[in-house]
């Protein structure tokens, strides 16, 4: 009766569960309108760089951990719970100290920082982050990232409408003839043309190796000159209304004489346009498109031979004993001019 005894009574607490879950759904923090939903930390582009968007926590709760916080603590008569201590808040799932959203961040700084700049024949043009980073997606949470296949379409579109800014091959160009007259002639081989296919892979390169440099584009034709429209001091006009030849050397006319052009029929007139000879050679057999037989159409033998759109040329004609006037109309050449 006088000694020490010690003795466990355990816990005798019993409650309506459903009612408490009721409790707990009344709760102002549990109304739809308290439940803030995180927000995940993003990169995004300002003041000329990217940076990292800070994460939101907000207020969204884990209902069940709630509940069974609650519930464990009712049944051990504790008077306060912790969501936060309880791991009860819905948690973003990417903070400022991802690993992920850091790596994102250095790469398209890195990218932002590649500058292209062409130098052109009228100026320069240039090519950098402000433009690059439009070319890269979006997803619905704000976080940029790069579609490989989007992107390299994105480099072939900006190629194609750089080279129609920069062509001129074909183009329209403004000439003032010898008679005097200001007149527009396009069509032809000679100007400016971008080789796009190597200005793709040129500019590829220029992006992955995140390289700033200044550089001529990749051309597959150039124009000679600035001055003159492109043409220089040193030409041949052709004019076909007038048919008539005049060889510009350093800006002087040094040679003019009348032509012979093509017969005004589809198969057999010159096609106008600026050109390139594509190169000068002496004593040539000129042959005509075979016939049914298989034989040449015709067979010229000439002493001067300048091919400037396959096989049209200047060449001259010994056969032929006057020149000028309306002769191309009746009894004009297969497209070549005749001298």
């Amino acid at each position: 009766y006088f000694s020490e005894k010690e003795y466990e009574i355990p816990h005798n607490i019993t409650f309506d569960e459903q009612k408490l879950e009721k409790e707990i759904e009344r709760l102002d923090s549990m109304k739809e309108d308290a439940q803030l939903e995180p927000e995940d930390a993003y990169v995004i582009f300002e003041d000329e760089s990217f940076v990292i968007k800070e994460e939101v926590y907000g207020t969204k709760l884990k209902e069940d951990v709630l509940k069974n916080a609650v519930s464990e603590a009712v049944q051990n008569s504790e008077t306060q719970v912790s969501a936060e201590e309880n791991d009860a808040y819905v948690m973003p799932e990417l903070t400022k100290e991802s690993e992920e959203i850091i790596k994102e961040q250095e790469q398209l700084n890195e990218l932002v920082k590649v500058s292209v700049t062409y130098k052109l024949p009228d100026g320069k043009k240039v090519l950098n982050g402000n433009t690059l980073r439009k070319w890269l997606d979006v997803d619905e949470d704000g976080n940029y990232f790069i579609d490989e296949e989007k992107f390299e379409k994105k480099i072939k579109e900006y190629v194609e409408k750089f080279a129609e800014e920069v062509d001129t091959v074909g183009k329209e160009r403004p000439f003032h003839t010898t008679s005097g007259l200001d007149v527009t002639v396009k069509g032809g081989s000679y100007g400016w043309k971008i080789n796009q296919k190597k200005e793709i892979k040129a500019l590829t390169e220029n992006i992955n190796n995140l390289e700033i440099v200044t550089r001529k584009p990749k051309y597959s034709s150039k124009e000679l000159y600035t001055e003159n429209n492109g043409l220089g001091d040193t030409y041949i006009e052709v004019n076909l209304t007038e048919q008539h030849l005049y060889y510009y050397q350093k800006g002087k006319v040094v040679m003019d004489t009348p032509i012979v052009s093509g017969r005004m029929t589809r198969d057999r007139f010159t096609p106008p346009g600026v050109y390139f000879l594509t190169y000068k050679t002496t004593d040539r057999i000129l042959r005509g498109a075979p016939g049914p037989d298989g034989q040449p159409s015709y067979e010229s033998h000439v002493n001067f031979w300048m091919p400037f759109n396959g096989g049209i040329g200047l060449h001259d004609a010994s056969w032929r004993s006057s020149y000028g006037g309306t002769i191309y109309k009746y009894n004009g050449s297969h497209g070549c001019i005749n001298l």
